[in-house]
């Protein structure tokens, strides 16, 4: 209460911003035996878009203050009338997406087609952050990026942004209206090179199991038949001959001049059984690997990204790595989830996507846009890309909304907004639209630059013919062996004739 002078000082103190429950009520007199009251209240919107102050009553003292008033009825819910708020955003197709006349931050941008466009269209004065980020916490508890523009003040809301905890500390948000994942775009398994073919029906431990089990055996028989003295001459093997002995039975060789005595004769029964699994299960193993050409493993999860960074030096990025998907890992127990932070790079989208077809890297970004990529780098002429999606996705967090700077009054009216797009259905049919329409046109628009099939081979799975390709690996072996072979043979021949020399001078 006070007088008419300082009335509009108050009410439009700026500590009144975000609120419309605040009256002013002052004395008038209407004659000097007669005197009244008037009540004022601020209202939010009603100059022309801008706070103001507007009058709600005036009456006589005389007749008395009417009862039950209420001076904050639904009749007084102004209208935004025009006005003009501030928003900050960042781009992040298909969610947002704009248009900037100047690539510093902070510059007023156009709003282009997509999914928050369409939900708000009318809005206007749009910006980037000050900084160009989404925002993290700092050690001081403030925040960088598009939080931290909301945090202090320097925009009314934000559209499109991902609700964590540590953000509601310092921001109003909406009800979520969609859900944001993480996926990994990489490409489809390629096929296996064709010289593995001989190697690929038996895993390592196989391998290794058979090439041990194999030098036991033999070195098992040249201890027994050493201790057999009492056999036949023709029947001793030495070291050197039994290793050749067990890997000819294993490579279908017959047993010559097999052990006269029981033992020996047991343990080379049992081995040739062994062997013939072994042959059995190898050859059954190889014709279907020679037919149906074999593929590396497709990439799923964050783990596996892991497992071929240690093994192959497999790299990954995404475009920005400043918001919810740097908390997610950081926050998270799993600690290859920590690998994954320490080894993520960043860079634009067409650089991660050459990347990703040089092969060894993969490219990380939410499922709608990692779609978006997978289904316009294709090949046209093909019918197919050659880009995989994992089947593991990483929800960060709630999901996605629109958050607020504290305490601002209509943050009511936009989750009432958002709830009816909900509810009608628009914020899914707005989005596949908006997907759709940018698939045309980047297709559209890369029709002279379409990719190929090149990089990847695809199978009819009808009947394949062995040709020359399929049994590579055999002609590969049978090279490296003669050269094996002659390079010794050149080798013995060599310092045979270095030894001869030698004996010769020395007159042996």
């Amino acid at each position: 209460m006070g007088g008419e002078q300082g009335m509009d000082v108050l009410l439009m103190d700026p500590v009144f911003r975000n609120t419309r429950l605040a009256l002013y009520i002052t004395s008038i007199a209407a004659s000097p035996d007669r005197r009244g009251v008037q009540i004022y209240r601020r209202c939010l919107y009603c100059k022309a878009g801008d706070a103001g102050v507007h009058r709600l009553y005036r009456w006589s003292l005389d007749t008395g203050v009417p009862r039950n008033v209420d001076h904050f009825s639904a009749k007084y819910k102004e209208d935004f009338n025009g006005h003009r708020f501030r928003v900050v955003t960042l781009a992040y197709f298909p969610y947002i997406n704009y248009v900037s006349g100047s690539d510093l931050p902070g510059t007023a941008v156009r709003l282009t087609d997509s999914l928050n466009t369409r939900m708000m269209e009318a809005s206007q004065g749009i910006s980037t952050s000050e900084d160009g980020l989404w925002g993290l916490r700092t050690p001081t508890g403030n925040w960088t990026g598009t939080v931290g523009t909301l945090q202090h003040e320097k925009a009314d809301f934000s559209m499109d942004i991902t609700l964590t905890p540590q953000r509601t500390a310092v921001l109003d948000f909406c009800r979520v209206y969609i859900d944001e994942d993480i996926s990994i775009l990489s490409l489809k398994p390629r096929p296996l090179p064709e010289y593995l073919s001989l190697v690929r029906p038996f895993e390592g431990t196989v391998w290794v199991a058979v090439v041990v089990g194999t030098m036991v055996w033999s070195t098992a028989l040249w201890l027994l038949m050493s201790i057999k003295r009492n056999t036949s001459e023709k029947n001793l093997l030495n070291l050197s001959s039994s290793l050749f002995y067990g890997w000819g039975l294993l490579l279908e060789d017959q047993p010559y001049h097999p052990p006269a005595f029981s033992p020996g004769q047991l343990m080379v029964g049992v081995w040739l059984i062994a062997c013939l699994i072994l042959r059995a299960s190898y050859t059954c193993s190889l014709i279907s690997h020679l037919v149906v050409q074999g593929k590396s493993e497709p990439i799923n999860s964050l783990e596996e990204l892991v497992r071929l960074q240690k093994s192959k030096g497999w790299e990954w990025g995404t475009r920005t790595f400043d918001g919810a998907f740097n908390s997610l890992l950081t926050i998270s127990t799993n600690q290859d989830y920590h690998i994954v932070k320490a080894h993520m790079q960043t860079m634009d989208m067409s650089t991660g996507i050459r990347r990703v077809m040089d092969g060894g890297f993969s490219y990380m970004r939410n499922y709608y846009a990692i779609r978006i990529l997978k289904e316009t780098y294709h090949s046209r002429e093909a019918g197919d890309n050659p880009f995989h999606i994992s089947t593991a996705r990483y929800p960060l967090f709630a999901g996605n909304t629109w958050a607020f700077r504290r305490g601002t009054p209509f943050i009511t009216r936009f989750d009432g907004a958002l709830q009816r797009y909900l509810d009608s259905g628009l914020i899914t049919h707005w989005m596949d639209d908006v997907i759709s329409k940018h698939i045309r046109e980047e297709r559209q628009e890369k029709k002279a630059t379409s990719l190929t099939t090149s990089t990847y081979a695809m199978t009819d799975g009808g009947e394949v013919v062995l040709g020359l390709q399929h049994l590579q690996a055999t002609f590969y072996i049978l090279i490296l062996g003669l050269a094996a072979a002659s390079s010794t043979f050149i080798l013995e021949q060599v310092a045979g004739r270095r030894f001869s020399s030698s004996a010769e001078r020395l007159g042996m």
